[in-house]
C-alpha cells in the first residue's frame, strides 16, 4: 500500500468514529444540507495532504455536486476500503461542521472510478467527478501583517481559508508556507469541527466552526533558522524582518 494510502486510512477511520456518533439518517438531497455553512476539506494526493476551509458561494457548489452524484452500494472483502491498493489513491475528506450530517469520504481511483464513503457505508459512484473546489490560497507576509493587527484577538478561524498541513504530536500545530524567508506556525488546541450530538468527541483533523480556544502561539519562524522566530500578536513583525 502506498504511503499516502495508509494517511488516507487513518482520516477514514476518524469519519468512522463520528459516523457511529449519529443517529440521525439523512435525505440523498441532504449530503450536504443547505444549514451547512462550512465544511473542512482533507485533499491528498501523491505525497501531498493539503487542508483548508470553505463557506458561502464554494459550499453552494459542493453541495451541487453532491446532490448530483449517483451511486450504488459496494460491497469489499472483509475489513477492505478503496485505499487497500498498491496505486496512489486522491482523496477528499469533507467534514461538515454543524448539525447531524455526516462527514464523507471521495476516493478517486482513476477518470472512471470513484467510491463515496457516506451514512456508514462506501458505495461505487456511477457518475464519477471532481469536486468543484479550487486549491486554497497561500498565506502571504502582507496578510500576516494585516491579521497581526488584531493581536490577542486573533483565532483559528483567521486562517481557515488559507492552504496548511497539519505537522504536530501532541498539541495541534499548522504549518503555513509563505515564502522562501518565512512560514507561520499556529499551535495549540482548538475545538474539534463538528458540533456532534451526545458525548462524541475526537481530536480535530482541521480548523473549522468556531474554536472554543484560541491558539496558544501564532508564531513567524525564519525559513533558515528555526530558532529564530515571533509571536505576531505581541511582537514587531516589521522588526523581525529588518534584522
Amino acid at each position: 500500500m502506498k504511503k499516502n494510502n495508509r494517511l488516507i486510512s487513518v482520516l477514514l477511520s476518524a469519519i468512522l468514529l463520528l459516523a457511529g456518533c449519529s443517529n440521525i439518517e439523512k435525505g440523498r438531497d441532504a449530503i450536504i444540507g443547505t444549514d451547512v455553512n462550512k465544511v473542512g476539506i482533507i485533499h491528498v494526493t501523491g505525497d501531498e495532504m493539503v487542508q483548508w476551509t470553505v463557506s458561502g458561494d464554494e459550499i453552494d457548489a459542493l453541495r451541487e455536486w453532491a446532490s448530483g452524484l449517483k451511486f450504488l452500494p459496494h460491497e469489499f472483502e472483509k475489513n477492505k476500503t478503496p485505499y487497500d491498493t498498491d496505486t496512489d489513491v486522491e482523496s477528499y475528506e469533507f467534514y461538515l461542521t454543524k448539525g447531524d450530517y455526516r462527514n464523507i469520504s471521495y476516493a478517486i481511483i482513476d477518470e472512471k472510478t470513484s467510491y463515496i464513503f457516506y451514512a456508514d457505508k462506501w458505495y461505487t459512484v456511477t457518475n464519477p467527478s471532481v469536486p468543484p473546489l479550487q486549491e486554497p490560497a497561500e498565506l502571504t507576509l502582507d496578510k500576516v501583517i494585516e491579521l497581526a493587527g488584531k493581536g490577542d484577538d486573533l483565532t483559528w478561524s483567521d486562517f481557515e481559508q488559507y492552504k496548511s498541513k497539519e505537522i504536530g504530536s501532541g498539541l495541534y500545530i499548522l504549518h503555513y508556507n509563505i515564502d522562501e524567508n518565512y512560514y507561520l506556525l499556529v499551535g495549540g488546541t482548538p475545538a474539534a469541527l463538528s458540533e456532534l450530538s451526545g458525548d462524541c468527541r475526537r481530536r480535530p483533523l482541521l480548523v473549522g466552526g468556531t474554536p472554543d480556544k484560541k491558539p496558544t502561539y501564532i508564531r513567524l519562524v525564519s525559513a533558515q533558522d528555526d530558532t529564530k522566530y515571533i509571536d505576531i500578536r505581541t511582537e514587531s513583525i516589521n522588526d523581525f524582518i529588518s534584522k
